[in-house]
């Protein structure tokens, strides 16, 4: 990825000032490759953007979280009663990092679905893959019409999708 003399000044600028706000950060050896000019080491910059996340994965994942939102309507403010299966196990950190990352941003930054309990308060990562779990469970209850304040019988069609198909 070749970067113009003027663009190396512009990111040599914004890394020298994240190092002073972050010393420990890593900013520091990144200013010192554009200032440089080490090519080799451009990849280095490029981890430190992700590929964007399309519009509709974004939605899928608010589709998600307002499907659990809906699902454990009749226990908020008393998580500690809500069943197991009801709580939201989050995204896998290995495979769906970048569901992981919407929903952390969405939820720590922007306040989003903090109400929503979770089977692991502590860092959101399922450590399992789910992504395939929570899109069954949306197509079940979308085809309920994806109730609000659904009953326990719809409840219970949406649960039943955790076990895949040929499990049952």
């Amino acid at each position: 990825m070749p970067i113009s003399s003027e663009d190396r000044i512009k990111l040599f600028n914004q890394y020298s000032i994240l190092h002073e706000i972050q010393p420990n950060a890593g900013w520091g050896v990144l200013a010192e490759i554009v200032r440089s000019g080490y090519e080799e080491e451009y990849y280095r910059i490029e981890q430190t953007v992700f590929d964007p996340l399309t519009v509709e994965s974004c939605r899928e994942v608010n589709d998600i979280l307002s499907m659990h939102d809906s699902l454990q309507r009749d226990y908020f403010g008393n998580a500690d009663q809500m069943p197991n299966d009801l709580k939201f196990d989050g995204f896998d950190g290995n495979n769906e990092a970048r569901q992981l990352s919407y929903f952390r941003f969405m939820r720590d930054a922007d306040g989003k679905w903090t109400h929503i309990a979770m089977s692991n308060e502590r860092d959101l990562n399922s450590h399992f893959p789910v992504l395939d779990t929570y899109r069954r469970m949306l197509n079940a209850w979308q085809q309920l019409g994806s109730p609000t304040n659904p009953t326990q019988d719809q409840i219970d069609q949406v649960l039943a999708e955790r076990v895949h198909p040929e499990n049952r």
